[in-house]
């Protein structure tokens, strides 16, 4: 890290600033956008469960108990495309959608009945933020969901019976909807 070589438009951050935790990280720290003045901000977890959130100086701005531990990645989502963002991730059996200031947005948490959710993925079909949410469990049972949290005809759930890599994407091929899925087999589907 040499400071020297920071553009002017990017972002500096300080290695002399410290925040303390009652307990350890449970997950790895996540830079978010602050869509209010666009600087980087910390999304956190700790072995207790709390959520918080640091700005760029690492001042804590919110912390709030979760009560299970965040499983999968952490998305950014404009869920009302009105420009604010909000973070979306999941833990063994809920889907959050939290917004900057730490509230669960209307209708969620949301479950998906007998299911385990091992991974989620985000999709956006057209940049429409529309958005599709693709659950995963330990066996490879796949579930999608619209933006209100209601599983789509066809994913309720489809059976994979393999386990999900990270590789998973959209195209759109004459007009038709296709999602590719990475197996930890090798495989695709």
């Amino acid at each position: 890290y040499n400071p020297q070589e920071v553009y002017a438009a990017q972002q500096e951050f300080s290695d002399e600033l410290l925040t303390q935790f009652s307990g350890k990280l449970s997950i790895k720290p996540q830079l978010v956008r602050n869509h209010n003045n666009n600087q980087w901000e910390v999304f956190i977890q700790d072995s207790a469960s709390f959520i918080s959130l640091l700005d760029d100086q690492g001042e804590l701005l919110w912390t709030d108990s979760l009560g299970e531990s965040i499983t999968t990645k952490i998305y950014q989502v404009d869920f009302y495309k009105n420009r604010k963002l909000q973070y979306l991730f999941a833990t063994d059996s809920l889907i959050h959608i939290v917004d900057r200031n730490g509230v669960e947005i209307d209708g969620y948490p949301k479950s998906i009945p007998d299911t385990q959710i091992s991974e989620l993925y985000l999709l956006d079909y057209d940049k429409s933020r529309n958005y599709r949410f693709l659950v995963a469990d330990p066996t490879g049972n796949l579930s999608m969901l619209n933006k209100e949290g209601e599983i789509l005809e066809g994913w309720n759930p489809l059976a994979i019976n393999s386990e999900i890599s990270n590789q998973v994407f959209h195209v759109r091929v004459r007009g038709k909807d296709r999602v590719f899925i990475g197996l930890k087999n090798g495989n695709i589907e």
